[in-house]
This record gives C-alpha cells, structure tokens and sequence, in this order.
C-alpha cells in the first residue's frame, strides 16, 4: 500500500459539483482525507475512480 495525494483547487469558480475518472488498476481501495479539516471523504475502490466520483458542494 502506498500514499498519494489528488489536489483540487476551486480558484472562484461558482461550479458547485466535480466528477474525476482516474484510470486506476487493480481492485485496491483508496481512502480520501480533506487535507482542509483532516475529515475522511471517504473509501473508493479503483472501479469507482474508473467510472468517475462525483463530489458536490465544494464550499471553500
């Protein structure tokens, strides 16, 4: 198992909602931490990356 890190920066848009499709391999799992406030987003297997994760109200 290993780190990483997926950066996501709003700079002013008023978009409110975000999809991001990553081509992982495998059927590992990857836990999402808000490096905002230290909270768990959440776990993701790397087919649900593959489909695209669709986060909403990203308030900053």
């Amino acid at each position: 198992m290993g780190d990483g890190i997926l950066v996501l920066f709003k700079n002013g848009e008023r978009e409110t909602e975000i999809v991001i499709s990553i081509p992982l391999v495998g059927d590992s799992d990857y836990c999402l931490t808000s490096m905002m406030n230290g909270k768990d987003i959440g776990i993701f297997t790397a087919k649900q990356f593959q489909g695209g994760l669709q986060f909403l109200s990203l308030k900053m």
